[in-house]
């Protein structure tokens, strides 16, 4: 069940980023200009909030496997959409059904390991074991998306995704267990409305939230540095994010080796000073040295370090200390939730304003690590 699990929220990271590789290219295909296309991904994101925020409630009432079931033929049917009828606002269209149909993985599956695991202790190990598996998705999904538009095109790379949207129906329908449906509650939010009267609780979804949305904000706004400042060609820009997705492993990894002699507290604070300085270290070398490969790789490094160090930690810790009877489902969707609002938010301001520059990309960064930092340090009693 961990396996089909992580499967499950591995696909909506993936997609995520197989999409963003995609959009410097639809730009001419769909003559449209640079903001009109980064809608989409706000967008597809909108959509994924939107598909988490029913996610606990309806797992609970229908179970998560049907839940599963019911959504993935949606982003099957958006990405057919679009591959048939391509136009600017199919691909708005097609985003959101796809947003629709995938959002909810994530939920569904951290809820699955959180209620398998026996204690706190062992389900930061299952979300760091499970987090070296899901770390790769953006990295797959941008050197597969970067090598399709290099060597075929955009619209091979929809119906592939569609294809895979199908495997990953077959995988849950064949092996992912009918889960015991709990009692329907009176009201339908009625475990949203528990957690919501838990400030700390509410705090550190906020600062969860943003910071998760830091990795997206990076990819986008990078992805079109890359392509248009730097001309790095779509697959070559797809193998670089193997370096991020490594950095993040080491920062799992480092978590996992002190769990036990260093508390978590001491270790989120490290891992986001780490954050916070690389932030700065965006902004400053790319001004003092100038606009170049490893001005904003190098920073980003030591950013993932610190981002993979303290995620585990933080998801942890919003499970720990959750109000007692609250369903692993409810949970899980306002703190998918969260992040998907930030990201939705993120890339709508990014698109609107035209950033795809450096400085955007330090300033979005910058206010994500900061919020995260105050929710998770007012929480922690620093």
């Amino acid at each position: 069940m961990i396996l089909v699990s992580t499967i499950v929220e591995f696909s909506k990271k993936f997609f995520g980023e197989f999409y963003v590789i995609l959009l410097p290219f639809l730009v001419g295909f769909l003559h449209a200009g640079h903001a009109q296309i980064q809608w989409g991904i706000s967008i597809f994101y909108f959509a994924v909030m939107i598909a988490e925020f029913f996610a606990g409630p309806l797992s609970d009432r229908w179970g998560k496997r049907e839940l599963l079931l019911g959504m993935l033929p949606i982003f099957v049917l958006g990405n057919l959409l679009f591959v048939c009828f391509p136009s600017l606002w199919m691909f708005w269209v097609a985003m959101a059904l796809m947003g629709l149909g995938i959002g909810a993985g994530p939920s569904i599956a951290k809820a699955v390991q959180s209620e398998i695991a026996a204690d706190g202790a062992q389900r930061v190990r299952f979300f760091i074991y499970t987090g070296y598996v899901v770390n790769w998705a953006p990295s797959l999904g941008l050197i597969i998306g970067g090598n399709i538009i290099h060597y075929v095109n955009w619209r091979f790379a929809f119906l592939l995704s569609a294809m895979l949207g199908v495997v990953i129906f077959l995988i849950v329908a064949l092996f992912f267990p009918r889960t015991q449906v709990p009692p329907s509650p009176r009201s339908f939010f009625s475990g949203y409305q528990h957690i919501l009267k838990s400030p700390s609780v509410c705090w550190l979804i906020l600062g969860f939230g943003a910071f998760s949305s830091c990795v997206l904000f990076y990819y986008l706004c990078s992805t079109f540095v890359y392509r248009f400042d730097l001309h790095i060609s779509a697959h070559t820009i797809g193998w670089l994010s193997l370096v991020i997705g490594l950095s993040n492993m080491i920062g799992k990894t480092v978590a996992l080796s002190f769990i036990k002699t260093v508390s978590e507290r001491h270790m989120m604070a490290f891992g986001l000073t780490l954050s916070a300085v690389a932030t700065v270290l965006v902004f400053v070398l790319s001004r003092v040295f100038g606009l170049h490969l490893l001005t904003i790789l190098l920073p980003m490094v030591l950013f993932m370090v610190g981002f993979g160090m303290t995620m585990p930690l933080l998801r942890n810790q919003i499970y720990s200390i959750a109000p007692p009877g609250i369903s692993t489902g409810s949970i899980a969707s306002l703190s998918n939730l969260s992040i998907n609002f930030f990201s939705s938010v993120g890339t709508f301001l990014i698109a609107l304003f035209h950033f795809k520059s450096v400085s955007a990309m330090a300033m979005v960064l910058a206010a994500a690590v900061a919020l995260a930092a105050i929710t998770a340090f007012r929480r922690l009693g620093f």
